[in-house]
């Protein structure tokens, strides 16, 4: 179904607007001079970001139920948005959300290589969306249909990997994860 044109330039402000926020954030982190001040702040980031995701996913199904004539039984609503709650929510914000948590208090080797497999998976979810979005508009009908992909999926994917990445070398700076004071040798 298409969404009327007011929905579609909402979502294109939101995710233009959420793009340059997270490039600024990312301007941001990289330039902390404490790994573990990086990773934390690179992690939130992150954790706000998949937030982010996965609320605009449940709104747009709002949306899409929303501006139905006539609109389907509130409780097929309901059915989807705990389908989409649950699977985006496994997807989004186990990945997004548990980088944060491991970085809280004095995190140990443990943790920090939990920390860098959680972000690589990361970074992998988002080459395998980046990869796909770009098979898909090989299909575009016209230039203007694939800078559209692009900018809605490229770009923005682009960025919060830059963040995950970002996360990643920080925690690879700490040595282990161990603050300076507590390393070995």
């Amino acid at each position: 179904m298409n969404s009327p044109a007011w929905l579609d330039l909402l979502w294109r402000v939101f995710t233009v607007a959420g793009t340059i926020g997270v490039f600024f954030v990312w301007r941001y982190v990289r330039t902390l001079p404490d790994p573990l001040a990086r990773a934390r702040a690179a992690a939130l980031a992150l954790a706000i970001t998949a937030s982010a995701i996965w609320t605009a996913i449940l709104l747009d199904e709002v949306a899409r139920w929303a501006v139905k004539s006539p609109p389907p039984p509130v409780l097929i609503l309901a059915m989807r948005l705990t389908w989409h709650g649950a699977i985006y929510g496994l997807a989004l914000l186990v990945p997004g959300w548990l980088p944060r948590l491991l970085l809280a208090g004095t995190p140990g080797p443990s943790r920090a290589r939990l920390v860098v497999v959680f972000g690589g998976f990361t970074l992998f979810l988002l080459a395998a969306i980046m990869v796909t979005t770009g098979m898909l508009t090989l299909f575009a009908a016209s230039v203007s249909e694939w800078l559209e992909g692009l900018f809605d999926v490229g770009i923005p994917l682009l960025m919060v990997a830059l963040v995950a990445l970002t996360m990643i070398r920080a925690v690879r700076e700490l040595g282990g994860g161990l603050p300076p004071g507590h390393r070995a040798g």
